[in-house]
């Protein structure tokens, strides 16, 4: 009997409810992790432009394509998309003005 009142606790408005706002304070959080997160991956893109590193862009790249739409930041995803292409063409115009618009992003989002 127990187990049964726990169950119908568990799934009542209340427990629910409590969940949402668990899981609204957990992407929060995780959504602050990225944002610092991608202070240092920022901070290694500009760094690999100033030495034309091609390889670490596109890698970045694409983990910030990966990543970004996950937390929220559909925009930062497409950026990082972009950095990976132009990588792949050595397209430097377009990694350094994607660069600028992720320094951008991150004075935003501080």
């Amino acid at each position: 009997m127990r187990q049964a009142a726990d169950l119908t606790s568990s799934i009542s408005g209340e427990g629910i409810k409590e969940r949402e706002i668990m899981d609204t304070e957990m992407m929060e959080e995780l959504k602050l992790i990225f944002v610092e997160e991608m202070q240092n991956r920022i901070a290694s893109l500009e760094r690999s432009l100033g030495v034309k590193d091609l390889t670490t862009i596109q890698q970045l790249g694409h983990k910030i394509k990966g990543t970004g739409g996950s937390f929220g930041f559909a925009n930062v995803s497409l950026l990082g998309a972009d950095l990976e292409s132009a990588a792949k063409t050595e397209d430097w115009q377009t990694i350094e003005k994607t660069i600028m618009k992720l320094v951008k992003w991150q004075s935003e989002n501080k």
